[in-house]
């Protein structure tokens, strides 16, 4: 009886040690394919072509150029995504890009992938150990039209979502495995605070994680 139990857990290790295998080349590939179509997006798409690509361009520029907030276009946005993005444009000087800008679009690329990997982490949480319900997650985050519409772009999106995200992998990692210590608040306070700083939109992502909490 010991000896087949024995080779019970044995088999049991063997199972749960390709499951998990099945899962890292699963979630992978998918990231994988994700990040190809975003960095070759970003590449590809012109830097003038998304919503209001001037307004947020002239934006990022006003920054680094005159110390300022600009006084007009895009005004009523928060300057967070554009501090990043002029400085991925003067990155993008420096390495004598023919559009500069374009290296704001490979920025909101990464930002994308770093989003894959978070919706990963957040279908971990909350699916355990059901991998198939963790892969649906990530292919409907990697198939969506507007989250690869909007990364394409010179757009304040894809960081208002990145940090989104991470608010919600924070808020559930506490929830799921009763983490209430101070670092943890601290974490999740100024995650919620630099997405306020991105996009004012991000206002409801802070009322879903206080519900949540509450």
């Amino acid at each position: 009886m010991i000896g087949q139990r024995l080779e019970n857990l044995v088999a049991f290790d063997s199972s749960a040690e390709r499951l998990r295998r099945l899962d890292v080349a699963v979630s992978g590939a998918i990231l994988s394919l994700l990040s190809v179509i975003v960095i070759w997006n970003a590449l590809t798409y012109p830097p003038l072509g998304g919503f209001d690509a001037a307004q947020h361009i002239a934006y990022a520029h006003a920054l680094f150029e005159s110390g300022g907030l600009p006084v007009a276009g895009a005004t009523y946005t928060p300057p967070g995504f554009y501090l990043l993005a002029g400085a991925a444009i003067r990155i993008g000087e420096l390495i004598q890009l023919d559009e500069p800008e374009r290296a704001g679009q490979v920025l909101n690329a990464f930002l994308t992938i770093g989003t894959g990997a978070l919706v990963l982490a957040f279908a971990r949480l909350l699916f355990g150990a059901r991998p198939f319900l963790r892969w649906a997650a990530l292919a409907f985050f990697a198939s969506s039209p507007v989250v690869l519409k909007t990364t394409a772009m010179f757009h304040p999106q894809p960081l208002a979502m990145f940090l989104t995200t991470l608010a919600f992998v924070l808020c559930a990692r506490m929830i799921v495995r009763r983490l209430y210590r101070a670092k943890d608040w601290l974490a999740l306070a100024l995650t919620l605070a630099a997405a306020l700083l991105v996009r004012s939109v991000t206002i409801w992502a802070v009322t879903l994680v206080l519900v949540a909490l509450v």
